[in-house]
């Protein structure tokens, strides 16, 4: 260990990035011994990360990153733990806010460095949230309080960042009743000019609903308020889209109940404006998958649709079987062929988990038009897909003897 701190006192950032990966692997790989250089490790990984190198600086915060994640770990399996991140995790929480202040994007329409200072040290919070739990709320909502209206966007960016790494780990009452008097202004965000800080607020607002859906399903006021916010979102640039899509699918799976589910009011024109999401064409894969993020958002909020809306369920059948269709057809080749499949595939899946909830709603006609376009898929594809195949049983479990299928071949 001597020669490798020796390491960190040359001039050659190449070998100090060599030497941090290596503290990195040993903080995986050899948790137990980090006690006996404990200090130096601090004392080290903290000016790497101040450091001016964004490589070395985002290496220093993977250290505590993977050690905290070690005690994550370690916590679920019931192993000892040296609490190292306790220790520090005073002066490891003040190291991270100068860090995550560090943007190092000039432009709303660069990509994020994910090996960047900032990111990492987002990453890091959320490690170290999981840890210390509701310790980090106070450090971190101080830093989010001051700098979320700053006139800088970097700020806000970082303030919102900071905010999104720590819905996880402290209590959940303790978080919603901290976030609730200012969700207003959060909610605001989605106004901004700049286009990064409404992509960070549209990832926050994904993160709350994934760990706190209760923040915004327990009041019926909330929710006939944030919803429109999302539809409006939703049609922004693809990054902050597809966070938006991300929203809705987590909301939807938390409120799934057969009854008097709290997003029956919104289910119609939430799934028309993700069908309309899942076509546009203004995006690629690099910078986020609309077409997947919308069908997996339909898809859950038709497996958690309600028994009160089986008759809005029934209607958007036959949409989607048009959608279906028309994927066989030759104007799906401005799609290109992957995207094309793509559709297919996911309205096949959308399409089966309808018809399981109201398959029994169909008459006989629908029923064996339905039975004939799976066919043709599986024909134009030469082969058989296991969403048509569910999609079939759906079909079948719900009209009953009713089907007759040695009648198709």
């Amino acid at each position: 260990m001597k020669q490798l701190f020796e390491a960190f006192l040359v001039q050659d950032e190449d070998t100090k990035f060599i030497a941090m990966q290596t503290l990195v692997e040993i903080a995986r790989q050899e948790y137990e011994s980090v006690h006996f250089y404990f200090d130096q490790l601090l004392h080290i990984t903290s000016s790497a990360a101040l450091s001016q190198d964004e490589k070395l600086g985002s290496q220093g915060i993977e250290f505590w990153t993977s050690l905290a994640e070690e005690e994550v770990s370690r916590r679920k399996r019931q192993l000892p733990i040296q609490d190292y991140i306790r220790r520090c995790s005073s002066q490891l929480v003040k190291l991270l806010i100068a860090c995550i202040q560090r943007v190092n994007i000039e432009d709303e329409e660069d990509e994020d460095d994910e090996l960047g200072v900032a990111l990492s040290s987002g990453c890091c919070l959320n490690a170290v949230a999981l840890v210390i739990g509701n310790d980090i709320m106070g450090p971190i909502i101080e830093f989010v309080s001051q700098n979320i209206t700053n006139q800088n966007w970097k700020q806000r960016y970082s303030a919102l960042i900071a905010l999104g790494a720590i819905t996880e780990g402290p209590d959940k009452m303790q978080f919603m009743s901290i976030i609730m008097p200012g969700f207003q202004n959060l909610l605001q965000l989605f106004q901004d000019q700049n286009g990064k800080v409404r992509e960070a607020i549209a990832w926050v607002m994904s993160k709350i609903c994934e760990h706190h859906a209760e923040m915004l399903t327990s009041n019926p006021a909330v929710l006939q308020h944030v919803i429109p916010i999302f539809m409006t979102s939703v049609k922004d640039k693809p990054r902050i889209s597809n966070q938006i899509c991300r929203a809705i699918e987590y909301l939807a799976t938390s409120t799934a109940t057969p009854v008097n589910n709290p997003l029956s009011a919104f289910f119609q024109p939430l799934f028309q404006l993700l069908i309309e999401n899942a076509y546009r064409t203004d995006f690629d894969g690099g910078q986020a998958d609309l077409t997947l993020a919308s069908f997996a958002a339909i898809s859950a909020l038709c497996e958690g649709a309600a028994e009160e809306i089986n008759d809005v369920l029934y209607q958007v059948l036959i949409p989607v079987l048009q959608l279906l269709e028309k994927t066989l057809s030759v104007d799906m080749q401005n799609f290109g062929e992957k995207r094309a499949k793509d559709l297919q595939d996911y309205l096949g899946g959308v399409l089966q988990i309808i018809l399981v909830k109201v398959g029994h709603k169909l008459d006989d006609a629908l029923a064996s038009s339905i039975v004939k376009l799976l066919i043709m898929i599986f024909q134009a594809i030469k082969r058989v897909t296991e969403n048509g195949l569910i999609a079939l049983s759906g079909l079948i479990n719900g009209v009953g003897d009713r089907l007759d299928l040695n009648e198709f071949g």
